[in-house]
């Protein structure tokens, strides 16, 4: 299975750039991908303690063509989740469909909080204070 059939938004770029980073700046992610090619212990006693959050998805997490992947979504190194969050919150239709968006092609630990915190910080009336928030483009001009 190719990469770009499991997630066909993601050039062909960011693929290798998502691919790059997992196995040489990441070094939870090359913890798992090592993990995982060699095979889950029996038991989360044994799992080295940055990796026991995956432990619960250990059965979905595969290595596809290099990269992780839980499931169909790709999972983002660290430095990748801020500029993967613009992307997908670059319509500002708000944090639960920003989430909706990422949880059909990406992954991380905390994605869900990462993006509340985002959208947060890009909310209107938290660029512009002074905007009415009961009329969606009224602007209060006290």
């Amino acid at each position: 299975m190719e990469i770009h059939e499991v997630c066909p938004q993601f050039s062909s770029e960011m693929v290798k750039k998502i691919e790059k980073l997992a196995t040489s700046s990441d070094q939870e992610l090359m913890m798992l991908k090592t993990i995982v090619h060699e095979g889950w212990p029996t038991s989360i006693k044994e799992v080295p303690q940055v990796l026991k959050p995956y432990w619960c998805y250990r059965d979905e997490i595969s290595i596809e063509n290099g990269i992780l992947m839980k499931g169909k979504r790709i999972i983002i190194p660290s430095t990748l989740q801020v500029e993967i969050v613009g992307k997908l919150h670059a319509a500002h239709q708000g944090a639960e469909k920003t989430k909706l968006r990422a949880r059909t092609s990406v992954f991380w630990r905390k994605m869900n909080e990462d993006i509340d915190r985002i959208s947060t910080n890009t909310n209107p009336t938290t660029t512009h204070p002074n905007r009415d928030t009961t009329s969606p483009l009224a602007y209060n001009c006290h």
